[in-house]
């Protein structure tokens, strides 16, 4: 969304406008200044002529409201589904719901415009294609959370528990195989049409943690390596590591494990037999190691 010097003509999208809404911050006098400045790109301070703004606001369930978050749906078609248009594939994508995933967020844009404070002009408030090159203004591909994700060597899967630990701790788990870190509290948005365990959407601290190598492999592929969402970790720990900086770590990682495997010929497992080798390269890259305080420094 980009926030002009004037109004500017904009047709109101045909598209539901439903359960839409502030969600917790339904009550609060400056709901727009903060869901605008919440993913503000460019501009600083009060809200402004010249700010560029990428929406991502969620979906209250309990309020049954909420922003262009998508809980209604799947994206990903099951298994079988997925098997049965190989002959004609299109990534495995419900491409319904992600037209309804679009609708939604053509939605919020025109009703979080036309919420827009005293001072500002709905009109002020557009969709600017330029900016990501899409010709509807919406970004280019959506934003997942969660995906489907890989099973490691041996059948590793990275556990929430080994993110996390008492204050005194310090650090999540420090594996002797550590390639990346990262440091966010596990962070889960609930689903319209599915019921989470509480003790799944309760609130749940970390500490600064470490990401294996073996949460990069693949038990049934050698040559085969992932990073970001479709680590070998669960459901809670993806939703700590699914940040863009551990993804960029967890990447940067990857990709230099790639070339590492591809220069020596070694399979995934001969690389974790050769992890501090491995190590030792990716640290030219991305650091490996925690520093702070009473953090173990590493070797």
């Amino acid at each position: 969304q980009a926030f002009l010097d004037k109004p500017a003509p904009e047709a109101k999208p045909d598209v539901p406008m439903d359960r839409l809404g502030f969600g917790t911050y339904r009550d609060r006098p400056d709901a727009w200044e903060k869901v605008w400045t919440y993913r503000r790109i460019r501009g600083k301070g009060q809200p402004a002529p010249g700010d560029l703004c990428l929406q991502n606001w969620g979906y209250w369930a309990k309020l049954n409201e909420g922003g262009n978050d998508y809980p209604f749906g799947y994206l990903f078609k099951s298994k079988a589904d997925a098997h049965a248009e190989r002959g004609d594939w299109r990534g495995g994508i419900d491409l319904e719901v992600l037209a309804a995933a679009e609708q939604r967020a053509l939605a919020w844009h025109w009703w979080f415009k036309q919420h827009a404070p005293a001072g500002i002009d709905p009109g002020q408030i557009v969709l600017d294609s330029r900016v990501l090159g899409t010709s509807h203004g919406l970004a280019m591909l959506p934003y997942i959370r969660d995906t489907r994700r890989s099973i490691g060597l041996d059948g590793y899967i990275l556990p929430y528990s080994d993110l996390t630990g008492p204050a005194e701790q310090r650090t999540g788990a420090r594996f002797a195989d550590r390639i990346a870190l990262g440091a966010y509290p596990a962070d889960v948005h609930g689903l319209a049409n599915c019921e989470i365990p509480p003790y799944v959407v309760a609130a749940h601290d970390t500490l600064p943690f470490y990401i294996p190598f073996r949460a990069l492999t693949n038990q049934r592929l050698e040559n085969f390596l992932v990073a970001g969402k479709t680590m070998a970790q669960s459901f809670l720990a993806n939703s700590a590591t699914r940040l863009h900086p551990i993804e960029w770590s967890t990447g940067t990682a990857a990709g230099v494990a790639a070339a590492y495997m591809s220069r020596t010929g070694k399979t995934a497992r001969e690389a974790h037999q050769s992890i501090a080798e491995l190590q030792t390269l990716v640290r030219q890259k991305t650091p490996i190691d925690w520093t702070f305080s009473g953090a173990d420094p590493g070797s």
